[in-house]
């Protein structure tokens, strides 16, 4: 092999590593904005369900 193919593969491989480096931080940034995104959808969905007295749900699981 001589010096152009070593530093081709090392180029290659410097890009590979980045770019890993690079898509995990951005998936990192995804995964915490869903989370997020979630939790704001559950309580919109809790806050807007209707209020059941303890009697009425008793009542209705029996």
């Amino acid at each position: 092999m001589d010096k152009k193919s070593i530093l081709g593969i090392v180029v290659v491989a410097v890009l590979f590593l980045g770019f890993a480096y690079f898509n995990t931080k951005q998936q990192e940034k995804y995964q915490q904005e869903m989370a997020e995104w979630q939790a704001y959808q559950d309580s919109v969905a809790k806050a807007s369900r209707p209020a059941v007295p303890a009697a009425d749900a008793a009542a209705n699981a029996a």
